[in-house]
């Protein structure tokens, strides 16, 4: 198996986890997706984003914390989340 295929293969692994650890978890903060994750900030970073651009996952940035929440949650449920949720 050629090495770019074997990439393919581990990243699509790494957005279900994501996706999997963002679900469970609506409100997630940077710094916490990071540990569970066991991926290292670049790597996060490029696929949070990816996520982000597909709509899989929204940001939520206030006061300095970026939280991660599944597409299907309102901004309503997001603002409401993010002052019940402790700050990491």
């Amino acid at each position: 198996m050629k090495v770019a295929a074997r990439k393919a293969i581990k990243a699509r692994k790494d957005y279900h986890t994501l996706i999997r650890i963002v679900s469970q978890n609506p409100g997630v903060p940077y710094r916490e997706l990071l540990r569970a994750s066991v991926l290292g900030y670049g790597t996060l970073e490029r696929q949070l984003a990816l996520l982000e651009r597909l709509g899989l996952i929204k940001t939520h940035r206030v006061g300095g914390f970026t939280r991660y929440y599944t597409s299907d949650v309102s901004e309503k449920d997001m603002e409401l989340l993010y002052y019940l949720k402790p700050r990491a």
